[in-house]
């Protein structure tokens, strides 16, 4: 039996014990902005102020506007300031996160990206900040995932921030070194630790653990590309890449290891199997698994519905979550643009982000003519 065969029966059996929860729909879309470089990253600066990176190098500024649009502000050439971001296929300027925690201070923002060449690449995270004249200065790189690799795929390159101010770094395998994401000394196909300079926490799991990376907090990853904090859960969620199928969402937790590539439910691209397992010891199963392949690129959290941006799939697709104990339980699937509107959706979505004060979310399309779109949401009747 599929997975999703499998899911959906739980969620007919959970359902049944649990009250009916509201889905979500989108009621009304706004284009914000247009003729984007393949937006990858976004994060509200204030109510009205956000910042988006586009892969190809730009970090953008722009404000919404009384006239329900958004107007850019500045278009900064982050190579500027990082001279060894390198962008190719995959690989490029990925997320931006608002770290600021004194509004009379310069904002200080941490931005992940590809850093180096071809034929040796990681992703990196820099620390920066934006001056009231929109300029970025005092940059530094604060991490650098090991080691380097060939190729320009699979970089992972999202960022959270968590309630103890540390940073998680989700990373990918590299593609062509699969096999590593089960190896704990370096951090291919990993999720990453660290403080907002860089160091490494005195409480990561594996600190003190004999071959294993001290900034290392899960493994066994494909290419984690979405990560959201449930606060009432205290909850890691994380959405991933598989190949032919095989993508997931998982619920991360410190020191666990996620399976790849030993677990998949998908195939390569190929078809050839990659593994016969569907569960071994010490390993943890994904909370939901996506087979055909929706190539999930993001994660929102909005109340108990996950949010989750599809590129292949074109679609926003929205998970109702539960909660029992420890145990964090899909119960349907649904699409968040559904045929009971009149907004027309075809987008490869990269990446959602709540807006701070309106129900609504920023929506980030991706290509090389991209857009950011504001979705009005609202319970379903």
């Amino acid at each position: 039996m599929k997975i999703a065969s499998v899911v959906s029966a739980f969620a007919l059996l959970w359902s049944a014990l649990v009250p009916a929860q509201a889905q979500l729909q989108a009621t009304h879309a706004t284009p914000l902005l247009e003729q984007l470089d393949s937006p990858w990253g976004i994060s509200f600066l204030d109510e009205q102020k956000f910042v988006f990176t586009e892969r190809s190098g730009t970090l953008v500024v722009a404000s919404l506007t009384p006239e329900n649009n958004a107007e850019i502000l500045a278009r900064i050439n982050v190579s500027n300031v990082i001279p060894d971001i390198f962008v190719n296929a995959q690989a490029g300027l990925f997320d931006v996160l608002n770290i600021t925690k004194n509004e009379s201070e310069n904002l200080q923002l941490l931005l992940s990206y590809a850093c180096g060449v071809s034929s040796a690449n990681q992703t990196c995270v820099a620390r920066t900040e934006l001056t009231k004249d929109l300029e970025l200065e005092n940059t530094t790189v604060i991490f650098r995932a090991t080691p380097t690799k060939k190729g320009a795929a699979h970089f992972g390159g999202r960022l959270l921030q968590l309630p103890d101010s540390t940073i998680l770094v989700t990373l990918g395998d590299g593609f062509d070194y699969r096999e590593q994401a089960q190896v704990t000394t370096n951090l291919l196909g990993s999720i990453a630790r660290i403080d907002t300079s860089g160091r490494t926490p005195n409480n990561n799991p594996f600190i003190g653990t004999e071959n294993a990376a001290p900034n290392l907090f899960s493994y066994g990853h494909r290419n984690v590309q979405g990560i959201a904090y449930h606060a009432e859960w205290n909850a890691i969620l994380s959405t991933e890449h598989g190949p032919r199928g095989g993508d997931e969402l998982n619920h991360i937790r410190g020191g666990r290891n996620y399976g790849w590539p030993l677990l998949t439910n998908g195939v390569d691209y190929t078809g050839a199997m990659i593994t016969p397992y569907r569960d071994l010891p010490g390993m943890e199963p994904p909370l939901y698994d996506w087979t055909p392949s929706i190539a999930p690129a993001g994660l929102t959290l909005f109340e108990n519905t996950a949010l989750i941006p599809a590129l292949a799939a074109r679609k926003i697709t929205a998970l109702t979550l539960s909660q029992r104990g420890q145990q964090i339980s899909v119960l349907n699937e649904y699409d968040l643009v559904s045929e009971s509107t009149d907004i027309t959706w075809n987008h490869r979505v990269r990446d959602i982000e709540l807006h701070p004060t309106k129900s609504s979310i920023l929506v980030l399309v991706d290509g090389t003519d991209g857009q950011i779109i504001e979705l009005e949401i609202t319970d379903a009747p």
